[in-house]
């Protein structure tokens, strides 16, 4: 049976902000889209449930609108979505090669430099070494003795690599980005970092007048409470 985590350990949970999808190429713009949609909905409603919760249950600032540039501006400023994707293998080539046999080593070469080139920026690096290149044959051959199969390497092999290429691509795109800090009129939430401290009334507000809000609410709470 599941059990439901302890709220102290949510409080230290994070929403992952980043994922990784094989997608098929022609489907990636789409997916993209629809992932950036499907998150922000998502925020949106449990921004809406937090809040519910918080006025209804906690009795916390009820004087503050849900729409309020302090508290919707925040949830509204709090994702910043960027994407990349980059081919699994080499673009126009298979994605594996059973040219193993040493009677097809040309074959077999070139498909891997084509492979390295994409993806390996170091040669020392390089699949496959020779003493691989030597176990990958007499495991081909003991297949085809044993089994009357073939055995043949896929791009799979360059996973790691793929990965490392996708992940520096994401983080060109990420310095890229043309995005500021959205407009805090009055001290900065020491929570985010991006909106301002949240609070009813009029944007403007001084660090005295949040920590007066703060003081209420807690001579508030502690009445609640007794």
């Amino acid at each position: 049976m599941d059990k439901k985590p302890h709220p102290n350990q949510l409080l230290t949970a994070g929403f992952p902000n980043v994922l990784v999808l094989v997608l098929p190429k022609d489907k990636v713009k789409a997916a993209m889209q629809m992932a950036k949609q499907t998150l922000l909905e998502e925020w949106a409603r449990i921004g809406h449930l937090v809040f519910e919760e918080l006025q209804m249950q906690r009795r916390w600032m009820p004087d503050l609108a849900e729409d309020s540039k302090t508290w919707q501006g925040w949830l509204e400023s709090q994702w910043q979505f960027y994407w990349t994707a980059l081919p699994i293998g080499k673009e126009g080539e298979n994605l594996k090669n059973a040219a193993i046999p040493k009677d097809r080593e040309t074959e077999f070469l070139e498909w891997l430099d084509a492979q390295n080139k994409t993806y390996i920026t170091n040669k020392k690096q390089n699949l496959f070494q020779d003493k691989e290149i030597d176990f990958l044959r007499e495991a081909y051959q003991q297949r085809l003795e044993r089994q009357n199969r073939k055995f043949s390497v896929n791009v799979g092999s360059w996973w790691a690599a793929i990965f490392d290429a996708n992940r520096y691509a994401l983080a060109a795109v990420k310095n890229a980005r043309n995005w500021e800090l959205p407009t805090a009129f009055g001290p900065r939430s020491t929570i985010s970092g991006i909106g301002p401290v949240v609070h009813p009334g009029d944007d403007w507000i001084t660090e005295r007048e949040t920590k007066n809000i703060g003081n209420i609410m807690q001579v508030y709470l502690m009445v609640e409470n007794n």
